[in-house]
């Protein structure tokens, strides 16, 4: 049950991530997508100078919630407390409001 609020909680975060970078006109390629949208964000590249630094603590967040993702999915001996995965829904959380704070898409 737990491994499955790390996995959930991680693509709620993903996706939104990802329809953020579909808006201003980024995608991934059909293979490694997920170190690619996070690579977006770290990069910063659609960023403002405003908005730089919450595109950096999207691809910090992202990129945290990920290993836990992997860990749920892929490490039989891995385990969490409920507060471990409070914790980890918290983030995942911060990550989509971090996403919602971002400046609008510009018109194209």
């Amino acid at each position: 049950m737990r491994r499955t609020v790390i996995n959930r909680a991680y693509y709620a975060a993903f996706h939104s991530a990802r329809q953020a970078l579909r808006n201003r006109g980024l995608d991934a390629a059909e293979t490694r997508f997920h170190r690619q949208v996070w690579g977006h964000y770290l990069t910063a590249e659609k960023a403002s100078q405003t908005s730089e630094s919450a595109w950096r603590s999207i691809a910090d967040l992202g990129l945290w919630l990920q290993e836990e993702r992997l860990r749920a999915d892929y490490d039989g001996d891995a385990s969490w407390s409920g507060q471990q995965c409070r914790e980890v829904v918290r983030r995942a959380r911060m990550l989509v409001a971090h996403v919602d704070a971002l400046p609008a898409a510009p018109s194209r």
